[in-house]
């Protein structure tokens, strides 16, 4: 099951990107991205020209410059500025109600494979950088705990990444960090 997610979310990274560099909801008619984890409001935030001006948004508003209220927010600035990552197409809620399995019948008594027929609940998904696919994931709750030691076995690790996640989560909050212009 887990090679056959991993054949999926690797084929959802080769979709081309309409508006290369972008973070954008996958509908060109609508390019604010919604994301449960951010306050985004009815019409999104976005789109976003760079993953500068994604981190910056994650962050608050709060730019280099500005005095950080803690060493864990200046760590969070400078982990956003090290590297930029390549921007794909990701679901943007890879957690198990959104994949649909179905279980092989063996023989009369028995059950054999589980098999992905299909990912569904795409609201979320765009043109993020790699890793977000990866975070987002990472983030379970209370009942779905299990579904963090699976996910590696489909995704790529983005340990440092996620360390940037929980930062952010820390300071701003599950719907924090985001912000209308």
């Amino acid at each position: 099951m887990f090679a056959q997610l991993r054949e999926m979310f690797d084929e959802l990274r080769k979709i081309p990107h309409p508006k290369p560099g972008t973070i954008c909801a996958a509908s060109l008619d609508k390019l604010a991205i919604y994301d449960h984890r951010l306050l985004c409001g009815s019409f999104g935030i976005g789109p976003f020209e760079k993953e500068a001006d994604f981190n910056f948004v994650l962050r608050g508003g709060l730019h280099s410059s500005t005095p950080p209220r803690s060493l864990d927010l200046e760590k969070l600035i400078s982990m956003q500025s090290e590297k930029s990552h390549p921007i794909v197409f990701t679901h943007g809620d890879a957690k198990p109600p959104n994949i649909m399995v179905k279980r092989a019948r063996l023989g009369r008594f028995g059950f054999g494979k589980i098999k992905v027929v299909a990912l569904i609940d795409f609201e979320m998904s765009g043109f993020f950088p790699d890793y977000w696919e990866y975070v987002q994931a990472m983030d379970c709750n209370s009942r779905m705990r299990y579904w963090a030691a699976e996910v590696e076995k489909f995704l790529d690790k983005h340990p440092r990444e996620l360390e940037m996640d929980a930062i952010r989560l820390k300071y701003f909050g599950t719907f924090g960090g985001a912000f209308q212009n």
